[in-house]
């Protein structure tokens, strides 16, 4: 029976396709060509004639998408089998999901999705304990949902006392991020503008008193689309104080891209800075000491000869995966205080690491994730790089 299910699914998936396939040899709404827009590379002419689709906000644009998808919903509201395949997505939407937890100060903290059906947003949850019955923490309000705003990411400090949580508005990747209590439940004064989800990452200092964010010049109102990411920088915010007067903490050289991203090592030592150079994969990895007050930045990845990805430490000893050496992939240690010395800890395997997966350090040990044809193998190996 459920095999016979999914079949007439499939078919009518099939068939919508088909039925888009018939609808261009009908004629679709065309999109004008501006034969004007020409850039001139290495001396060789290239035309780029639909360049004008890419102002989003544009009276052209809006047109020529609202037309896109009125032709192709006119082909496939008739096709017997596109209810079929609707309910079949909303049931697999609305399927309940859980993220993996995280543990902070014996608090267990963990995202909730797909219960609300299909578009509902995220809910965090907590557990004051392993064995605790979980409680709502954060969820959308009747407000938020009202004004197209959902939560979109949580970070809990060190001690689990506060959860840093970001809200998005629908359509955009600018974020506000907001503190919460997790005991009465109830925000602080304390909310931070800038921060963009495409880019932007969160860490809490070790003393729980304050986090580091990626901030970015925020765009007008009304251009968030349009605008590109501009003067991104790593800074500190103190609980209790001003956005204004948060401490700069690294602003990037000339030539730097995006993603510009930042973690604190498990132990609260190390603060890692990652910035990826403009128009490449690659990027510079440069960490700073916690523990010595004033420690400069020192930078561990400076030549942008690969790409880098910290996966943990071990004491005064940082682990990254890095393609630098190993197109496939390996995990190196690095002394943090500096130096050019890399040593293997997982050598390049035959099989490449999945850039998706990684490498991570849970407990002690470093799970690595290999694509091994086409499927997923995860390795598990202790902190001196011997399988388990």
């Amino acid at each position: 029976m459920r095999e016979r299910q999914m079949r007439r699914v499939w078919v009518g998936a099939i068939g919508l396709v088909l039925a888009v396939g018939d609808a261009g040899a009908q004629g679709p709404p065309r999109a004008r060509r501006d034969e004007q827009a020409v850039d001139v590379l290495h001396g060789v002419r290239v035309p780029d004639p639909y360049r004008w689709l890419e102002e989003m906000g544009a009276e052209d644009t809006k047109r020529w998408v609202e037309e896109q998808d009125a032709y192709a919903r006119r082909f496939a509201a008739g096709h017997p089998g596109r209810q079929a395949l609707r309910d079949r997505l909303a049931a697999i939407a609305s399927a309940e999901r859980l993220g993996p937890p995280v543990v902070r100060g014996g608090r267990h903290f963990m995202t909730r999705f797909g219960a609300g059906g299909p578009g509902a947003s995220s809910v965090l949850l907590v557990r004051d304990g392993a064995a605790a019955p979980e409680r709502v923490l954060v969820a959308q309000t009747e407000s938020w949902r009202q004004n197209g705003i959902a939560p979109a990411g949580f970070a809990p400090s060190p001690d689990g006392r506060l959860v840093a949580y970001t809200l998005r508005a629908r359509g955009s990747n600018w974020m506000t991020l907001r503190v919460r209590d997790v005991t009465s439940g109830r925000d602080l004064a304390d909310s931070l503008v800038g921060i963009n989800g495409s880019a932007s990452s969160i860490a809490w200092h070790p003393d729980g008193r304050a986090l580091y964010y990626g901030r970015f010049d925020v765009p007008a109102a009304g251009a968030e689309r349009q605008s590109q990411l501009a003067g991104g920088r790593v800074m500190l915010h103190r609980l209790g104080s001003a956005q204004a007067a948060d401490s700069l903490v690294f602003d990037p050289p000339a030539g730097t891209g995006f993603p510009l991203s930042h973690a604190v090592s498990d132990d609260g030592r190390y603060l890692v800075i990652s910035a990826t150079v403009q128009g490449t994969p690659h990027n510079r990895i440069y960490v700073r000491d916690l523990t010595a007050p004033r420690a400069p930045l020192v930078t561990l990845f400076g030549r942008a000869d690969g790409t880098h990805s910290f996966v943990g430490s071990d004491g005064e000893t940082l682990w990254f995966l890095t393609d630098h050496g190993a197109p496939r992939g390996r995990v190196v240690a690095v002394a943090a205080a500096g130096g050019e010395r890399l040593t293997d800890l997982i050598p390049e395997a035959p099989d490449a690491v999945d850039p998706w997966i990684g490498a991570s350090a849970v407990g002690g040990r470093i799970i690595v994730g290999y694509r091994r044809d086409v499927l997923l193998a995860v390795t598990v190996f202790d902190a001196r790089g011997r399988r388990q």
